[in-house]
C-alpha cells in the first residue's frame, strides 16, 4: 500500500477512536499519535488529509470548543451499545469467554471515552453457561432454519455437580425460529413424528448436524409463542374479567403481555378484559394482588382461587398467635 493511503487510513483510524463531540482532537493530538506509529507528518498536511476524507464521505466536524475535530459516529452511540452490552453480559446462555468476545466486537468502532464509559460499568450478574459451541450453534441453526433443513443434536441436562447428563433421545426436528426470553436464548422445533412445536435451550444442544430439507408451511407458530412464552404460560387462553383498583392499573399492564381492554369504570375501580391463559404462575400472581385485583370470570378461575386460599390456609392457619 502507498505511504499516502497508509498515513490516511491512520488518520481515519484515530478520529475513529479518539475523537468524540464531546471529545475532539486536536491537530497536535494527531501528529502525536502518528508520531508513536513512526509517521511523521505536518500540521498542514493533517488540514489536507482531513479534507481527503470529507471529500470522501466521512464527516469531520471541526469544533471551536473544546478546539479540535471530531468524526461524527454512525455505529453504535454510547446508549446502544451499553444497552446491547447489557444484554449480553446479562445472557445466562453465554459463556463468560464469548460474552467477552461480543463485548469487544460490540465496543470495536466505538470510542475510546465512551469505551472506557461502558466497561467500567459492566457487570456480569448472571450464571454463564459452560457451552463453548453456543455461537458456532447459532450460526448452524439460522443457516437450517433459513433452508428448511431437520437437524439431528446431542441434548443434555445438568447433574448434581453440574456435569453433563446427556439425554437418551434420538431428535430430528425442524427449527423453526430463535427466542430470546429472561436471558435464555431458545430454539422452537415442529417435530413431524407428533406433529408439535416443542422448545429447546440452545445452550444445551451440542453437535447440531443438518439433515435433511423438508416442505413445511407453519400456520400455529405465533400461537405456540403466544402460549409458552409469557410469564403465565399455559396449554389454552381463557377470556378473564378483571375488577382493578384506579390506581393499581399499572400491575395489570405489567404482568399481562395480551391487549388489555377497559370495559368500563368507576371513581374507585377499572373493568378490564383479555385474553390470557391459566396456569399456577397466574394464580399465584392474582393471590399476590387479591387486595387491588378481584377475579370476576371464568367461574372455574374464581374457583382455582378459592382452592388455593383453603390450601394456604389449612397450611398455615392453625398456628397460635
Amino acid at each position: 500500500m502507498e505511504k499516502s493511503n497508509t498515513k490516511i487510513l491512520e488518520i481515519l483510524a484515530i478520529l475513529i477512536k479518539y475523537s468524540s463531540e464531546s471529545n475532539p482532537i486536536s491537530t497536535t493530538r494527531i501528529i502525536d499519535l502518528l508520531a508513536e506509529k513512526n509517521i511523521k507528518l505536518e500540521r498542514k498536511a493533517i488540514y489536507r488529509y482531513l479534507n481527503a476524507l470529507k471529500d470522501y464521505g466521512y464527516e469531520i466536524i471541526s469544533s471551536a470548543y473544546p478546539k479540535g475535530y471530531f468524526l461524527v459516529d454512525y455505529s453504535y452511540d454510547l446508549q446502544s451499545a451499553k444497552f446491547l452490552t447489557d444484554i449480553v453480559a446479562a445472557s445466562s446462555f453465554l459463556t463468560k469467554k464469548k460474552s467477552q468476545q461480543l463485548i469487544d466486537l460490540i465496543l470495536r468502532d466505538l470510542n475510546s471515552y465512551d469505551e472506557e464509559i461502558i466497561r467500567n460499568q459492566l457487570i456480569f450478574q448472571h450464571q454463564k453457561s459452560n457451552n463453548e459451541q453456543i455461537l458456532y450453534n447459532i450460526d448452524k441453526l439460522l443457516r437450517a432454519i433459513a433452508k428448511k433443513t431437520t437437524i439431528n443434536f446431542k441434548y443434555f441436562d445438568l447433574g448434581k455437580n453440574k456435569e453433563k447428563i446427556y439425554r437418551n433421545k434420538n431428535y430430528n426436528l425442524l427449527p423453526l425460529t430463535l427466542v430470546y426470553e429472561e436471558n435464555k436464548y431458545y430454539l422452537i422445533t415442529y417435530n413431524f413424528k407428533y406433529q408439535s412445536y416443542t422448545h429447546l435451550r440452545i445452550d444445551k444442544m451440542e453437535d447440531i448436524v443438518t439433515l435433511n430439507q423438508v416442505d413445511y408451511k407453519d400456520s400455529g407458530l405465533n400461537e405456540y409463542l403466544k402460549l409458552t412464552f409469557s410469564m403465565f404460560a399455559s396449554d389454552s387462553l381463557e377470556n378473564i374479567s378483571l375488577k382493578v383498583k384506579k390506581n393499581k392499573l399499572q400491575l395489570v399492564y405489567d404482568a399481562i403481555a395480551s391487549d388489555i381492554i377497559i370495559t368500563k369504570e368507576n371513581a374507585d375501580y377499572f373493568y378490564v378484559n383479555f385474553n390470557q391463559g391459566i396456569s399456577k404462575t397466574f394464580i399465584a400472581w392474582l393471590i399476590t394482588t387479591q387486595e387491588d385485583i378481584e377475579v370476576l370470570s371464568p367461574l372455574s378461575l374464581r374457583k382455582d382461587l378459592a382452592k388455593q386460599a383453603l390450601k394456604i390456609l389449612e397450611k398455615y392457619g392453625d398456628e397460635n398467635e
